[in-house]
């Protein structure tokens, strides 16, 4: 079982990786920042989960 820090470790940097893209990307439309930041903000929600249930599983 991998440790759980590692996967946080894993999921925030896919975060963190999505959002410097898109901040760093001038050539952007307006509607793609917006739909990527959608994607980015379900992607937190969902990893949120990931993470609760992984905490969950740990007690």
């Amino acid at each position: 079982m991998m440790s759980k820090g590692f996967l946080n470790g894993l999921f925030m940097g896919a975060i963190t990786g999505t959002l410097i893209g898109v901040f760093l990307n001038p050539q952007l439309k307006p509607q793609h920042r917006k739909k990527i930041n959608h994607i980015s903000h379900e992607l937190k929600k969902q990893t949120q989960g990931i993470i609760n249930g992984i905490r969950e599983n740990r007690e």
